[in-house]
């Protein structure tokens, strides 16, 4: 009996989003996921139907989006967040009712939760997934195709960027610095300068959170990355005047390590402080890929402090590290 009270109130709660995402075309999540299909159009009337895989013009797969006539690649704008969970579709110019009478359907495995908005002539559909995924797009016959795919379908070589801290761990704090600050700005940064068409680029975190070790560990691993670098700032409890930037990593990677500490180091005007034995780190120690800690500077000494978190540093050190991964990646690919 409790099950099929429980049932029922889910499927009102269903229902009801379907039903005010038809009529209002905002932005709100329409049901859960399903393994093909989103809603169908019979006799006028929009019902929930799971056999849309054999709607005409479907493709094994994937999701098919209709596009008004004569819709190209200048239409369409598709995109990922930096975790690689969330993708996003943007088509432009179209009628605020056009997604109400042209619905979209297909293929649903990967993807765990819809969204729909319309705003200003551009109709936005966002795709959710708790696994990261990359887009494979075709646009044909007024339609477009998307396929959610691994990101080794993808890349040969896959990094990530891990921001050190956040949300209510903010780090080593001193001179009324925070090391999440200086780790969010230069992060920030690095969205904006690092980017390429052959490497798979993802962050464990997007926002100012506080992720565990293990939601760490757990995302690197699912998504077996080549190299990963984690970005933090140094500190030293019994001195002020230590200066410098570090890179920590296993003693297999020091060259590498050698080379992010030195760079940084050059290019914001630091002193190199060099490698250190991250064998204890558990980032480390539970991983397979290649991990570099870096240590930006001292947030313990004030006049590094002050320095890490100037807009001028940020900018500097995110260049600093495009460049070093970018140098890593060329020279595995000789």
């Amino acid at each position: 009996m409790k099950k099929t009270a429980g049932f029922l109130i889910f499927f009102i709660l269903a229902f009801s989003s379907m039903i005010y995402f038809i009529f209002s075309g905002n932005d709100i999540s329409i049901g859960f996921a399903r393994e093909r299909g989103v809603f169908n159009q019979t006799d006028g009337e929009y019902t929930d139907n799971s056999s849309l895989a054999e709607r005409s013009g479907d493709r094994a797969g994937y999701v098919t989006i209709p596009l008004p006539d004569d819709f190209g690649e200048e239409n369409v704008t598709v995109s990922k967040n930096h975790s690689g969970r969330r993708i996003t579709v943007n088509i432009s110019p179209v009628e605020q009712d056009f997604y109400h009478k042209n619905l979209f359907s297909g293929e649903m495995k990967r993807i765990t939760n819809i969204k729909y908005g319309f705003e200003e002539g551009t109709a936005s559909i966002v795709f959710e997934s708790e696994e990261i995924v990359e887009p494979v797009t075709e646009i044909r016959d007024d339609k477009l195709f998307i396929k959610f795919v691994s990101p080794r379908d993808i890349y040969d070589h896959i990094l990530v960027i891990d921001p050190g801290h956040g949300g209510d761990d903010s780090g080593t704090t001193a001179y009324g610095k925070a090391e999440k600050d200086i780790v969010n700005g230069v992060v920030e940064k690095l969205h904006k300068t690092l980017s390429s068409d052959d490497i798979g680029i993802y962050y464990t975190r997007e926002k100012d959170t506080n992720l565990s070790d293990e939601e760490r560990l757990s995302f690197i691993s699912s998504v077996s990355a080549d190299l990963v670098v984690s970005i933090h700032v140094g500190a030293d409890s019994k001195s002020r005047t230590t200066t410098g930037t570090t890179a920590l990593s296993l003693s297999a990677d020091r060259a590498l390590a050698e080379a992010f500490s030195s760079n940084i180091a050059e290019k914001c005007s630091e002193k190199d402080d060099g490698w250190k034995d991250g064998t204890n780190i558990s980032l480390m120690r539970n991983l397979n890929s290649k991990t570099i800690m870096l240590e930006l500077g001292y947030i313990t000494n004030k006049k590094e402090a002050l320095l890490m978190s100037e807009d001028a540093y940020m900018e500097k050190a995110s260049e600093a590290l495009t460049e070093t991964i970018k140098e890593y990646f060329a020279n595995e690919n000789n």
